[in-house]
Order: structure tokens, then sequence, then C-alpha cells
């Protein structure tokens, strides 16, 4: 089962995302019949056991969402930094020990939401004022999430996009330059990066710090790294082996051309590519969680969001959900139905290892797996249905209900979806 991570989980706690629990749900003669249907090319028996008499949807939709289409001028840089987020090196794949992600870890579909990591002289500086197109970021740390300022080791790996290769390469020279300059930070040259703009540094509680901005070609790779003393020769190793997989990665990133680049041809983006995002609960129009997280993102890119990551990543690999949608609930379509029975006992089985227990499924759902686990901010749930080749998750923090009727909803959808789509 997937765990959205627990610094994202958090965030969502504090921003207090809410629906209307226990209203009745709108159901009509056809959609009960289509929710009690067979599903076309798939095994039935998630189907067959099914209720809908008894499940309470609240206030969710329960059919599939229109097709997005194209995506609107001001969101082509968050759709394209979403696809980006596959080809972003993942912080377990530098050293597996860091395997709990946190944040900093998002699209960033403008400069200003570099405030999340950088001093805002860093953010602030004129390649990223002029010529920033967009970027994604992704953190982690060893064990239990440890916040900057902490000791322990962590990991921020991120990668964004400029105009141009010069414009890259002033960006990495002047937020390197801007970063050595800030208390406790100095210049340093890590011999195996020549090319780099290395900044090392001394956190308040005494924990070390290196990072490194490298222009490469259009984009600009940042790694930052923090070690206790003990374990500071660390940090040199971890930034070298994160740019030395960083770059052959975005270099297999088809990036969309910039209105510069297409020299007048009009290169439209899809929101929802491979058509995957109908079919995931949407988040309401005041549910700061859709912009934060809403998209389509492949193995790679889910792996940044769900611990533990690596587990995600192969299995996700393994079963051939190349094609994933995270909106208010997630959505993931394997290759086959054993597929993605094989892949929901993988989540599954990882999340009871980790402290998870089973709980109570919704009224009328019994095919449902539903998990609860106790953390520092109240009692998170979370819940799986599987119908043929698709897993829908839905996962809450303190109301259980509203879980039950995310899962209820997300079931009827995928009774809709299309079992043969690529």
């Amino acid at each position: 089962m997937r765990i959205r991570t627990r610094a994202l989980a958090a965030t969502a706690a504090v921003l207090a995302v809410c629906t209307a629990a226990g209203c009745a749900a709108d159901r009509t003669p056809e959609s009960e019949a289509q929710a009690t249907s067979t599903v076309s090319g798939s095994d039935v028996e998630t189907v067959a056991e099914v209720d809908v008499t008894q499940l309470d949807t609240g206030d969710y939709p329960t059919t599939p969402a229109a097709p997005f289409g194209e995506a609107a001028p001001e969101d082509r840089a968050a759709v394209d930094a979403q696809r980006m987020a596959q080809f972003v090196v993942a912080p377990f794949e530098v050293d597996r020990e860091l395997n709990d992600p946190t944040l900093p870890t998002m699209v960033l579909r403008g400069y200003q939401q570099l405030k999340g990591t950088f001093d805002e002289s860093v953010v602030n500086v004129p390649a990223n004022t002029s010529s920033w197109v967009y970027g994604f970021v992704t953190s982690a740390t060893v064990s239990a999430p440890v916040e900057r300022g902490t000791t322990g080791r962590a990991l921020t790996q991120l990668v964004m996009r400029y105009t141009d290769p010069t414009a890259a390469a002033d960006a990495a020279r002047q937020m390197g330059e801007a970063s050595a300059a800030l208390d406790g930070s100095t210049p340093a040259i890590v011999t195996a990066m020549p090319d780099s703009h290395a900044v090392r540094g001394t956190q308040p509680n005494g924990s070390l710090t290196m990072q490194a901005f490298t222009a490469h070609n259009d984009y600009v790779v940042y790694t930052w790294a923090s070690a206790p003393v003990a374990e500071a020769d660390r940090l040199e190793p971890t930034l070298v082996k994160a740019l030395e997989l960083q770059a052959p990665l975005i270099d297999q990133f088809p990036p969309t051309p910039t209105k510069s680049q297409a020299q007048g041809r009009h290169i439209p983006i899809e929101v929802d590519q491979n058509d995957i995002l109908i079919y995931a609960v949407p988040a309401g129009k005041n549910d700061p969680m859709g912009d934060i997280l809403s998209g389509v993102y492949g193995p790679r890119g889910m792996s940044h969001f769900y611990y533990p990551p690596e587990t995600v990543y192969r299995a996700l690999t393994e079963h051939g959900s190349v094609h994933n949608a995270i909106n208010k609930t997630t959505v993931f379509r394997a290759s086959t139905d054993q597929d993605a029975r094989e892949l929901l006992d993988t989540f599954t089985s990882s999340s009871l290892s980790g402290g998870w227990a089973e709980a109570a499924t919704p009224p009328g759902l019994p095919s449902a797996t539903c998990l609860s686990k106790a953390s520092p901010s109240g009692e998170q749930y979370q819940c799986s249905v599987r119908v043929g080749r698709y897993i829908g998750d839905a996962v809450g923090l303190g109301d259980q209900t509203e879980v039950h009727q995310l899962i209820s909803a997300q079931y009827l959808i995928l009774t809709q979806a299309d079992q043969n789509a690529e």
C-alpha cells in the first residue's frame, strides 16, 4: 500500500484539507448499473461482491472526469515539470539509506517557489528572474524525517530548466556565488566536479552540508547534502554520484520546446498523457493539495511522493504501471490484472511491515484494503481498491469516513475505466 510521504501528509493536515463527511451519495439507476456491470477484459471478483446500494461516496463524483485536453498557457510549465519528474534522480538512487521522502518535494512552476529551498538572495538572482522555465525538487532523509538544521543525513536533488545553455550557466554561477555569501557558508572545490559551483556549510547544531550547482545544457543540476560531523566524508562522494546519475538521466527527458525554440509553432501539451488522470477523484476547487500534487507521473516520478520510494519505484516498474495519476486520490494502471493484483499485494505487505494495521472497510465495499496507523498528527487512514488493471488509493488524516467515501467513489469510477488502455 502506498503511503503519501509523511511530510506531504502533514502538509495536508496543516492546510486543513477537508471534505463534507457523511453526505448521501448522488446516485442514479444508470450509475448503479454501470457500477455493477462486468468490466470488459478483466477479472470480475472485485465487482461481484460490492453492494452499490450501501456505498457512501459523499459529495465526490462517481464517473470519470471529462478529458482535460491541452494545458492552459499558465499550466504548461507545471505539466512539463511533472513529466520531468521521471528524469530527476531519486535520493535512494544516490544512497539506498536515503529512503524517507520529505520536503521540499514538488513541481516548481515558477522560480519564486524556490523559496522553499533557498534563501531569497539565491532565489532572486538575475538568471532566475529572466530565464527560468520550470523545475522539480525531491528530498529524503535516512530513517525518520529530518528537518534541515538537525543532525542526520539528508539529500535534496533539484533540476531547473532555463531558456538556453548560456542562461543555465549564468544561473549556476550566480546561485553558487549567492549561496557562498550566506553566513556559515564558504566556496568549495570538488575535484571530480570542476565545472560545478560548490559550497560548504555548517548548521547551528554542528552538522555539515555541501551543495553544488552545475550547468548541464539547458539545465542546472543542484544537490544539497547534509551529514553529522562523524559522517562528513560522505558529503563530497554524494554530490559526485548524484551528478553522475543526473546528467545522463536528464538527457533522456524530451522537453516541450519553449516558445523561442518552437520558432512560432504551437506545441501542445496534454494535461492527461495516456488518459489516466480522468480516473482519479478530483481535488475540490479550494483543495490546496490539487495544486501541490495533481498530475501524471511515471514510476520514478511517483517514488518521489510515496514511501518507501525504492519499493514503489521497483514495483511500479516491474508491473508495468508506467502511467499513474495523483489528484485527490491516486490511480495506478498495471500491465495486466495479475500485475495489478501483485502490485497491490506488494504495497499492502510493505505497509503492514511498516507498522500499519488492518482497518474497517467501507460499507458495501469489502474488496477494499484499508489500513490505519497512529501518528503525532493524528490517526492516518488509507484504503485501496483494485478493478482489473487499475488500483485506486485514498489517504487521509483523522477522518476515516472521508477516506471511506473517497475510495467508494474511486471504486465506481474505476468500474468505468478503459481496461484496454495503453
